[in-house]
Order: structure tokens, then C-alpha cells, then sequence
């Protein structure tokens, strides 16, 4: 089963533990950089999207281990509107192969890029009661 790089909501244990039935253990979790996107709100939501642009940095978390219930969980989280796909990003250790979510169509979205640490601190409540759903987060408006 492939490796899964989570650059938006699903950094969040609570939102893990919800999606998957675990948060995941230190070790089956690494800090990873996704080079030539970048994170942005979906506009009218509270969750993000990687959106390509030349010279940007996607900070994020790779999840290892995960088996095919979880990663058809996390599939079927994302929506219609995420396509899973493969790319290389950068470890602590070197280049990794893994596959991340990219919107399956053009999402509406934010100028301002979307900042984990803010959506923990302002948006996370509103996300679980506006757009949280284990059979695919609400679509943009």
C-alpha cells in the first residue's frame, strides 16, 4: 500500500483518528515537503487545496503503513472531488515516493494561502460541523 502525504486537514490527529479509526504512532508519521504546489483554501470551506504554482512548498505530514480499508476510507472522505495521485516528496532522509490528494476539477479558491496552525486555531471547529463527512467533505458552494 502506498505511503500517503496529507498537506491540509488531514495533518490533524482528531481529524485522522475520525477518518481512519487512528490517529497514527510518531513512527508511522514524518514531516515531508511537496515541491511546486501550494496550499490554499477551497473557497466558501474550511478545508484546503493544493493548487500548482513554480517555486511553491506544501508542508506536510507522510503517513506510513496505512492498509487498504484505511486508505479506501480516506478515499472515499476526499470525495468526487479528489482524485488520489503519485509524487515525489522530500523526507528528512531523501526523496520518497507516495501518492496526495488533488482536486479532480477547478475548486473555486482563496488568494491567501491556507495555514495549518490557523485552520487548528480558528476553523477546525467549523470544519467538523460545516464540512466534515466520512462519505465525502461538503463540496464547495
Amino acid at each position: 500500500m502506498p505511503d500517503l502525504f496529507f498537506y491540509g486537514t488531514l495533518r490533524d490527529a482528531l481529524v485522522r483518528e475520525r477518518v481512519i479509526g487512528r490517529a497514527g504512532a510518531l513512527q508511522d508519521l514524518r514531516s515531508a515537503t511537496l515541491s511546486g504546489f501550494a496550499v490554499r483554501r477551497v473557497r466558501g470551506t474550511a478545508y484546503p487545496m493544493l493548487v500548482a504554482e513554480e517555486g511553491a512548498r506544501a508542508e506536510g505530514i507522510v503517513m506510513i503503513g496505512l492498509v487498504y480499508d484505511e486508505i479506501a476510507r480516506l478515499d472515499r472522505f476526499e470525495g468526487v472531488n479528489y482524485r488520489r495521485v503519485a509524487g515525489d516528496v522530500m523526507l528528512g532522509d531523501g526523496w520518497s515516493s507516495v501518492e496526495f490528494y488533488l482536486p479532480s476539477r477547478p475548486l473555486p479558491q482563496d488568494k491567501d494561502p491556507w495555514v495549518f496552525e490557523q485552520w487548528q486555531r480558528e476553523d477546525r471547529d467549523r470544519f467538523f460541523h460545516r464540512d466534515f463527512n466520512l462519505e465525502g467533505v461538503k463540496p464547495p458552494a
